[in-house]
């Protein structure tokens, strides 16, 4: 049997699990698109996830993460497929996976998980019963060569289009169950801690909400006052990359090591209590040929005597139906909106 620690901490790499803004339904049984529902689900569940990987201090300017750039750091669970390529893998009502599109030997896997295969940069590794360790946004350009990197991460936008995702990270590290996540950045193929924008540093280009309309709309502002301050957000971008920018805006710890991760994964683990708490909460999100398997896995976490969840200081029945309809028709309720930058 292969694990992550080990494995991460013997080669140097990093497995993160990507969460695009879709749901992916032809693999999965899982139907919310909301960013903290896939996170505490991770956190609570268990069973086979995907999972890529990418090497650590190593800027990885490609599309490793498979077209997601947020997600979770898993620093622990057990390997138990690896492909050098996507392999296509659908999970059964059981929460396991089965591999569609590859067949790989699993004496090799250490091997394959170190390749990459023609000129695909996404591998895909089954984990099973995996740890979250932490939630990230990865800044490191995207494209294959310099003319996509370029169009991709141009200094102009890149603070405008991640700070509502930061704080949508943030967000689902505080109420996904349990210990608060950490929250890091991937720059530069490190791992950090990511404590904020530096608003005190960006509120210098913040524009009116009538100039950030305007701009976000017609790419220009008409306003003298929000003219000034486009101009000087141009000077301060001027010749720098994205990741530069990054640096001089974000609030960033030192690089963290598989070890580090790891130890941090350790801290933040759900007891059993809060594992049904957590997957009670989000029996909304799932497709009704799911939750028999996750009652089951409620059952399971509850011990000789079923726990009675409380949410919001009301117990609530394991799985009510009614409670499944009301959460299903409710709106997501997003954090709140940070400070328009120019």
């Amino acid at each position: 049997m292969t694990f992550i620690p080990e494995f991460s901490q013997k080669h140097g790499r990093i497995f993160f699990h990507g969460m695009p803004y879709y749901a992916p339904t032809t693999n999965t049984y899982f139907r919310s698109k909301e960013l903290i529902d896939k996170v505490t689900n991770m956190r609570a569940l268990g069973g086979d996830v995907s999972a890529s990987t990418f090497i650590n201090e190593t800027p990885h300017h490609g599309r490793d993460f498979g077209g997601a750039w947020k997600g979770v750091i898993l620093t622990d669970g057990e390997i138990i497929h690896a492909s050098t390529s996507d392999s296509g893998t659908v999970m059964q009502p059981d929460g396991r996976r089965i591999i569609i599109g590859d067949e790989n030997d699993n004496t090799r896997t250490t091997r394959t998980i170190l390749q990459r295969q023609g000129n695909d940069p996404y591998n895909e590794i089954v984990v099973r019963d995996p740890v979250v360790g932490g939630v990230y946004i990865k800044l490191d350009p995207d494209g294959e060569n310099p003319e996509e990197q370029s169009r991709n991460n141009r200094p102009w936008d890149s603070i405008n289009r991640i700070t509502h995702v930061i704080q949508e990270l943030q967000h689902a590290a505080r109420h996904s169950g349990g210990p608060s996540l950490p929250v890091y950045a991937i720059l530069d193929g490190q791992v950090r801690d990511l404590h904020d924008v530096s608003v005190h540093h960006l509120n210098q280009y913040s524009l009116s909400a009538k100039g950030f309309e305007e701009l976000k709309e017609f790419g220009s502002v008409s306003s003298r006052e929000d003219q000034t301050i486009l101009n000087k957000w141009k000077d301060f971008v001027a010749g720098k990359s994205a990741t530069d920018v990054f640096k001089e805006t974000l609030l960033l710890g030192p690089g963290l090591g598989p070890d580090d991760l790891y130890k941090r994964g350790r801290q933040t683990e759900l007891s059993d209590i809060q594992k049904v708490q957590a997957l009670t909460k989000i029996s909304h999100a799932w497709d009704d040929k799911f939750l028999p398997h996750l009652k089951q896995k409620i059952l399971e976490f509850s011990g000789p005597e079923p726990i009675a969840p409380v949410v919001h200081d009301h117990t609530i029945p394991l799985l009510s139906k009614n409670r499944i309809a009301q959460r299903r028709t409710q709106q997501p309720t997003l954090p709140q909106s940070v400070p328009k930058l120019g």
